[in-house]
């Protein structure tokens, strides 16, 4: 019993390599899958593409990650200039990671255990 149906479930995140200056991005897209929890017998992954604009000291990210684990909307997701970024609600935060961005991981979590979603991918 992997105890799926557990209001105690949780989602995270990980990586290493922090961005702590993120580079200047122009409609770069990033290919991100997520997974609201794993059972090997239905899996619920998201995937989509992110549209990332960052120039100076703020930026954003839209678009979405929608399947198996609902959808999940990043349009109004603010990026900081150490790499971190999050959403007004704060339902959304994360992380870049390399010294160019190369990937971002996070977490989606609007207070209801079974929608949230850990998520992550690489620049295209």
């Amino acid at each position: 019993d992997l105890n799926l149906t557990s209001a105690n479930r949780t989602v995270f995140y990980a990586g290493e390599n922090a961005t702590t200056a993120m580079p200047t991005l122009v409609n770069a897209k990033y290919d991100v899958v997520g997974i609201k929890r794993f059972d090997p017998s239905a899996p619920s992954v998201s995937s989509g593409t992110l549209n990332v604009n960052y120039g100076g000291s703020a930026g954003t990210i839209a678009g979405s990650i929608a399947g198996g684990a609902g959808t999940v909307n990043f349009n109004g997701t603010n990026i900081a200039s150490n790499g971190s970024f999050q959403n007004a609600t704060t339902t959304i935060k994360g992380q870049f990671y390399g010294t160019g961005a190369e990937a971002m991981a996070g977490i989606y979590n609007n207070g209801n255990t079974a929608t949230s979603v850990a998520f992550g991918g690489k620049k295209q």
